[in-house]
């Protein structure tokens, strides 16, 4: 039985910002930071705050530029250094590659929670019926009740806001999915569903790199931890 292979690999990532009001100050976040994460893997971003966690996070996402070092995403049959790449080839690997299920939801209002669950779908050119098929099953087992699904999700409830975000960002399949804080805001119901979901897509090979302050989500998700303690002063 041939190794999972690689899905993402950091080599000598590094970060620091510029504090602007204080003089032009450089502040390191992440130094010479190494990480390999392969198909089935889940790995979890561990250490206090201030030590790069969401830095890291915004950095795989393409969302923060890297000072130096590669990040290497397999994408189709190449890999792609997301510290380099183009506009408009970050948009296909967003597409087709990363999922990112950020800690708060961010939707254009007045969008339906069904449409914004099957967006990433129809982006692939998913006919609109299968989207909503799978954006429905996904609400349903996320427990948003259905007379909610034609309504904006900006209405709803925090947790119900959550689930909404989780079921968008499991609708596609991706190779690496990055997960912050997926079960916050959810009640103990809804967080044994989400982890179960996010089981699911681990065991079907999906690389996962997420920040878990829910010490039983991480216990029950991910294969491993990465400490970033004592890489850098900011997050």
């Amino acid at each position: 039985m041939s190794e999972p292979r690689d899905i993402l690999r950091a080599e000598g990532v590094s970060k620091a910002f510029t504090l602007h009001l204080k003089d032009g100050l450089r502040l390191p976040v992440l130094k010479d930071l190494s990480l390999t994460v392969r198909a089935g893997e889940a790995v979890a971003l561990t250490g206090p705050s201030g030590a790069g966690k969401s830095t890291l996070m915004r950095m795989l996402y393409a969302n923060y530029r890297v000072d130096g070092g590669a990040l290497n995403v397999r994408h189709g049959d190449g890999w792609v250094d997301l510290a380099r790449a183009d506009p408009r080839t970050l948009r296909a690997v967003r597409r087709d590659t990363i999922g990112y299920v950020a800690q708060f939801l961010r939707v254009i209002p007045r969008v339906p929670a069904l449409q914004v669950v099957a967006e990433p779908l129809r982006e692939r050119g998913v006919p609109q019926a299968e989207a909503e098929a799978r954006a429905r099953d996904l609400l349903a087992r996320l427990n948003i009740a259905e007379a909610l699904w034609n309504l904006s999700p900006v209405t709803f409830s925090g947790g119900e806001q959550q689930r909404v975000n989780i079921a968008r960002g499991l609708a596609a399949s991706y190779p690496l999915l990055l997960l912050d804080e997926p079960t916050a805001s959810l009640d103990k119901d809804n967080r044994r569903v989400v982890i179960d979901l996010i089981g699911q897509v681990r065991d079907a090979g999906t690389a996962i790199v997420g920040i878990f302050h829910d010490e039983a989500a991480r216990d029950a998700v991910c294969t491993r931890a990465l400490d970033l303690s004592g890489q850098g002063a900011a997050a």
